[in-house]
């Protein structure tokens, strides 16, 4: 029996469906079973198929001991990220005292397998290029704290034969509700425009690619605690990822507009709407800094290979976001490949 916690999240809802697609016997966790019934909504659910609803944010030990029994596996997605009006006691309470749970529950029941979904926010805001999981951790945030902390506290308590413990890069796909939906968002209304001199390359990864990542080590790492990062072994330039968007939805390449007009109106906007704004700075140095990870270990080790090209896997997320009403006026490029 397979545990997936977090199964109605952008990582869960992918592993799922990977996992019962090869007819494991799975165990979703959500806050509720409607949750993780909408997740799956056109999945193919046979009986190997169990769903607990527990709410973490207010769950105790025998709830995870509930979770946990009967299970050789666990892979731990469920988690609070990234939040502006979270504070850091959310995050301590969503993220580690969860997963503190979590991992007695799984010592208790004996599991074999603990997969421990982390961040590479760990390794700060940036810039840093092809960093490597030996890298010094410079978490910036509650929510990267909260998930260093997390890794920590694993590797101190032996929770089960094998703790593997996995820091994704952005990750996007069907169910993000995070920054590429945003971004294809802008884009598709034609309120995005590039930023003249930007050279920025970033690590992404598209969610049914980690699922793949995760069986990887599932199938080939031996006993011990790993730390692997995860992301497609080729960056890309933020530009070319903003016309590849642009051209699956038949769009337009974004305009270029110089650095300074730009970054005149984000403090402008930032001022007057805060977090609404559609560009802050804080955005605005995001979109202009360099975060590219090196995924040589996990390849190594494992032999991982994403299956989707980054424009398949886009077209994808932008079926997905119409489907669910979340663009308006979409047109989908067609691509010949399957995601």
């Amino acid at each position: 029996m397979i545990l997936v916690t977090g199964a109605s999240g952008l990582i869960g809802r992918a592993l799922a469906a990977r996992v019962l697609a090869a007819g494991e016997s799975v165990r979703l966790q959500g806050r509720s079973a409607e949750s993780v019934a909408a997740a799956l909504y056109g999945l193919s659910v046979q009986t190997n198929l169990e769903v607990v609803p527990v709410d973490f944010s207010t769950a105790d030990q025998p709830d995870y001991d509930r979770l946990a029994a009967g299970c050789t596996t666990i892979v731990h997605c469920a988690g609070l990220v990234h939040n502006s009006t979270a504070n850091a006691a959310a995050f301590e309470s969503l993220n580690f005292r969860a997963t503190q749970m979590l991992g007695t529950a799984a010592k208790k029941a004996k599991v074999d397998s603990f997969v421990f979904l982390s961040t590479s926010a760990v390794y700060g805001a940036g810039p840093f290029v092809n960093v490597r999981e030996d890298s010094e951790p410079k978490p910036d945030t509650p929510y990267a704290v909260s998930k260093l902390r997390c890794e920590q506290w694993l590797e101190q308590n032996s929770v089960a034969q094998r703790t593997i413990v996995l820091r994704p890069s952005l990750v996007f796909g069907e169910g993000d509700r995070g920054n590429m939906v945003s971004l294809i968002k802008q884009i598709n209304k034609g309120l995005f425009f590039h930023i003249g001199g930007n050279q920025g390359r970033k690590s992404i990864i598209y969610s049914a690619d980690v699922a793949v990542a995760i069986e990887a080590c599932l199938n080939n790492l031996g006993a011990g605690f790993h730390v692997l990062n995860v992301a497609n072994p080729k960056s890309v330039g933020v530009v070319d990822l903003c016309n590849d968007i642009a051209r699956n939805l038949s769009k337009a390449a974004p305009p270029v507009v110089p650095e300074l007009f730009v970054r005149a109106g984000a403090m402008l906007g930032g001022a007057i709407l805060g977090e609404k704004a559609p560009l802050t700075v804080e955005k605005m140095n995001k979109l202009m800094t360099t975060t590219t990870c090196n995924v040589d270990r996990i390849v190594e080790m494992t032999g991982f290979a994403p299956q989707a090209s980054l424009s398949c896997a886009i077209a994808a997320e932008i079926k997905w976001a119409r489907q669910e009403g979340i663009l308006e006026s979409l047109t989908v490029k067609s691509v010949t490949e399957k995601p």
